[in-house]
């Protein structure tokens, strides 16, 4: 969540300040590793699409560089200085979508539809 890198960064310019420059590389990220398909399931769950209807890609990815299953950033530099915010991304998504005028997904017939609706219907959905 952006967020959290606004408190990171704050917490690196109050180091900065009051114990002296940092130097070098630091990286930042959410602790939770998840795939495309797994964030699909948690933002489906929350604009009320039924998740049973997204389905997997198990196909390998195709030519090209290989990538690692976890490529998370690695951010113990800063914990070790007491640094760092962590929302949960199922905690995230509720409060980023909160306020926001959503078009959800419909699929007739193999399309994709839009119908636009406003935060009351995202919350009825949400409840339901």
């Amino acid at each position: 969540m952006t967020d959290d890198v606004a408190v990171v960064l704050r917490q690196m310019l109050d180091y900065h300040f009051m114990k002296g420059p940092l130097t070098g590389i630091y990286h930042w990220s959410g602790s939770e590793p998840m795939t495309k398909y797994e964030m699909s399931l948690v933002f489906a769950k929350e604009i009320g699409f039924d998740p049973a209807r997204l389905v997997p890609d198990a196909t390998p990815p195709g030519s090209g560089a290989s990538r690692p299953k976890d490529c998370h950033l690695d951010s113990s530099l800063l914990e070790s200085l007491g640094m760092g915010q962590r929302t949960p991304f199922a905690v995230a998504i509720p409060r980023i979508l909160e306020g926001v005028k959503m078009a959800p997904l419909r699929c007739t017939r193999g399309r994709a539809e839009h119908d636009t609706f406003y935060p009351e219907k995202v919350a009825k959905n949400r409840s339901s």
